[in-house]
């Protein structure tokens, strides 16, 4: 059982400017699924069928909790018709729940920090996964609170350039150089914040006041740790900004929470529930941090392996330091010298600040278990200091009789 046999429409779920997507029934699994549909009449070209395909290529290749799964393709071809089966997300997007309320700062990190993992998990890829076109409506969540990321129709391969003739994207959320073709890691992390601004700002990120290219924060938001974030997701020139997720989590340890409730990391669902009917519910908000920085050592460690932990934290972020400082940049010069193209350069670079988030992200770590002993210092107490206290209290009590 193929095609129309096997996927039975069961109503329109959207449209787009790449086609329509219906929700149908497997009658294989009897699970409900998202079927994407394409037509060559309703396409600019072949090139607009050349991401399709892509798209198919790519989500075949994914496996990841907040990506929706492949399960088939198939085709009319008599009718010029294309359709691709994925797993379909039960949930609602974020731009139909910020449309309805303002939300939450705790809301807001909870997006930063569930998105970024997905993101992390394209740019990891080989060969790496851009997506392109990150933006509210194409963030779903589900009943749990996770999110999903979908709308793969303008995804690009780093090893598969456009060659700078095709603009994917949606104006508002997409990073400048988009607008000639070009996309990075740093154009995903743009249009996160985009995403992120607008939501904050309760409009559409391509309503936010401006300054030339640069969004005015300032004048959209109120001055916090967030808008100090966003500030350098936001910046049009990728070289300035944030170019890896590596590099803003290495700002998120110090202004928020790392992992909140309702995270990407689930197990996946059985495919084909259907979308939420009940009324629109906030974002889960965390009250407890399940992944807050470590904690100071153990109170029973004893002191020669404090004294070691403390010493090998100080020797590590001191040689992180200097790798940093010192070599990153001389083997960049060194490098700069065989790369004589602009592009290759500019390759080295994004690989480079790669290289120094990472860095950076090991100094903070190495930093905070060099502290860890001397925080104990001051916050532990001697064993049976309570029970000589108790002792203290009740014989401060009989005298007093």
């Amino acid at each position: 059982m193929q095609g129309t046999e096997r996927f039975q429409p069961l109503g329109l779920l959207g449209t787009g400017g790449q086609g329509r997507t219906y929700r149908a029934l497997d009658r294989q699994t009897n699970d409900e699924v998202a079927v994407k549909e394409i037509r060559l009449r309703d396409m600019d070209g072949w090139k607009s069928f050349d991401l399709f395909e892509r798209e198919c290529q790519v989500l075949r290749s994914l496996s990841h909790p907040g990506i929706p799964r492949f399960i088939a393709t198939y085709s009319a071809e008599a009718e010029g018709k294309f359709y691709l089966v994925m797993e379909l997300i039960a949930g609602k997007s974020l731009k139909e729940i910020s449309g309805k309320e303002i939300l939450s700062t705790a809301q807001l990190w909870n997006i930063v920090h569930q998105v970024l993992e997905i993101l992390q998990y394209l740019h990891s890829c080989k060969p790496r996964v851009i997506h392109r076109d990150l933006k509210p409506a194409n963030i779903l969540r589900r009943d749990d609170g996770s999110l999903a990321l979908v709308d793969f129709g303008g995804v690009r391969l780093a090893s598969h350039p456009d060659g700078g003739s095709t603009v994917v994207g949606t104006f508002g959320y997409m990073a400048p150089e988009q607008l000639h073709g070009e996309a990075s890691p740093a154009s995903d992390i743009y249009s996160l914040g985009a995403t992120i601004a607008g939501m904050a700002a309760g409009m559409s990120a391509d309503k936010l006041p401006r300054q030339g290219l640069k969004i005015d924060l300032q004048a959209a938001m109120e001055a916090s740790p967030l808008r100090s974030l966003l500030q350098r997701m936001l910046e049009p020139d990728p070289q300035e900004r944030l170019g890896s997720v590596n590099e803003v989590k290495s700002l998120l340890h110090t202004n928020a929470p790392r992992r909140p409730l309702g995270s990407t990391r689930r197990s996946r669902r059985t495919t084909g529930s259907r979308h939420s009917s009940g009324s629109d519910s906030n974002l889960h908000e965390s009250s407890t941090d399940s992944t807050a920085d470590p904690p100071a050592r153990d109170p029973d460690l004893p002191a020669a392996a404090a004294f070691f932990a403390t010493l090998f934290g100080s020797l590590s972020y001191l040689s992180l330091v200097v790798v940093e400082g010192v070599f990153m940049p001389l083997i960049y010069a060194v490098l700069s010298m065989f790369y004589t193209s602009t592009g290759q350069r500019k390759k080295l670079r994004q690989r480079t600040d790669t290289i120094r988030g990472a860095l950076r992200e090991g100094q903070q770590s190495m930093k905070r278990l060099a502290r860890s002993n001397r925080r104990q210092k001051h916050t532990r107490r001697p064993p049976g200091s309570k029970r000589r206290d108790e002792r203290r209290r009740l014989r401060g009590r009989g005298r007093r009789r």
